[in-house]
């Protein structure tokens, strides 16, 4: 996993190169999300995240937007009779999305693309024990991105983006699970698209 975030480093250096005699524009981003493991039991709970990008036109219709996201994952978990009960997860992640964004008509994008992370942080809490911090035992993250995205105007995008897990990752009671995010949000460039 540390070689392909390598590679992917290199690659986004390489098409920064290839495009800054192009149009590309600065910004923020931030939103609420909702997420989930794949374990029995579990529920959606809400999260947020918070982060930059930088967008580059290759053409009227296609852009390249790699992202360097903070974003919160984790669900709750209600077993009747278990001994872990009532258990709250939540997971710290830095995220590198890199979405190719499809502009069909003015305003409106369509975007999908591969998103790298890495869990730096765990959080449980849960009756028995209380609250307490663990390192993740598989802390590099591997999904895909769906979204949608909306410009507003005066810089700011309105954002919908469902995020899928590809690579199991080991939670708190299995082997290994998926995550399944969906997100919200508002970003704003620095300036206008072209």
């Amino acid at each position: 996993m540390k070689k392909i975030l390598l590679a992917l480093l290199l690659a986004i250096a390489a098409v920064t190169g290839t495009f800054a005699q192009k149009s590309v524009q600065f910004g923020v981003k931030a939103g609420a999300n909702v997420s989930t493991f794949k374990e029995y039991g579990a529920k959606m709970r809400p999260g947020f995240y918070a982060g930059g990008y930088a967008d580059f036109r290759i053409n009227k219709s296609l852009h390249l937007q790699p992202e360097l996201l903070y974003s919160t994952y984790g669900q709750t978990r209600s077993i009747p009779y278990a001994f872990y009960n009532n258990t709250k997860v939540q997971s710290h992640f830095v995220h590198l999305p890199v979405m190719i964004k499809y502009y069909p008509v003015a305003r409106l994008y369509l975007e999908a693309g591969p998103q790298f992370g890495y869990n730096f942080t765990t959080t449980v809490k849960d009756e028995p024990t209380g609250k307490r911090n663990l390192t993740p035992a598989d802390k590099f993250h591997l999904g895909v991105n769906v979204g949608v995205g909306y410009y507003l105007g005066n810089g700011f995008s309105a954002t919908l983006r469902h995020t899928w897990g590809i690579v199991p990752s080991r939670g708190f009671y299995t082997g290994g699970s998926m995550n399944n995010v969906v997100q919200a949000g508002i970003s704003y460039s620095f300036s206008s698209p072209k």
